[in-house]
């Protein structure tokens, strides 16, 4: 048996080869086997052990190269809002393939920093606009970032968004 699958309810379909295409089908198996062994650089017998080891190896390498990006555009993070009409505290910043969780730590990481401000903050992040809009407490009854965050939407040609008086995305 080669393959197994449904294909209706109650109803399986088995794919099966015989005679000599089995010790084709085998002695094929056998050569990837022997193939993905040399690549690792390892026996036969650690194949699985190597390649979960390489899986957890990337997982770890991927959660470290997010943190330093992360840590990149903490450092490149413009904290001082300017102050536009009625002197009112905003900030805006674009940032690229920035991730909505990073959003939301760059954000707080600003608000720790401006005791008043509007904070708007939009990234492209896999072909996707994030947006991500926090406004301090004493701001955020006369301007809601529920209310901003749908200006940011029609203004990138998306869909969605919402949140609370004080953050939205």
């Amino acid at each position: 048996i080669i393959s197994e699958s449904a294909i209706a309810s109650g109803v399986r379909r088995i794919e099966a080869i015989t005679g000599i295409e089995t010790v084709k089908y085998i002695s094929n198996l056998e050569n990837n086997i022997s193939n993905i062994a040399a690549l690792l650089k390892i026996g036969d017998n650690n194949i699985y052990e190597r390649i979960e080891q390489v899986i957890a190896e990337r997982k770890s390498f991927e959660k470290e190269i997010a943190k330093l990006k992360l840590q990149i555009n903490l450092q490149n993070v413009q904290y001082e809002p300017e102050l536009l009409n009625n002197n009112l505290p905003f900030l805006s910043q674009i940032f690229n393939d920035v991730s909505s969780k990073d959003l939301r730590i760059i954000s707080d990481k600003i608000k720790t920093k401006n005791n008043s401000a509007i904070i708007v903050l939009a990234s492209n992040n896999a072909g996707k606009a994030v947006i991500n809009i926090l406004v301090t407490d004493d701001l955020s009854d006369k301007y809601p970032a529920s209310d901003i965050i749908k200006i940011g939407i029609l203004a990138v040609g998306a869909k969605g968004g919402g949140g609370r008086r004080n953050f939205a995305e």
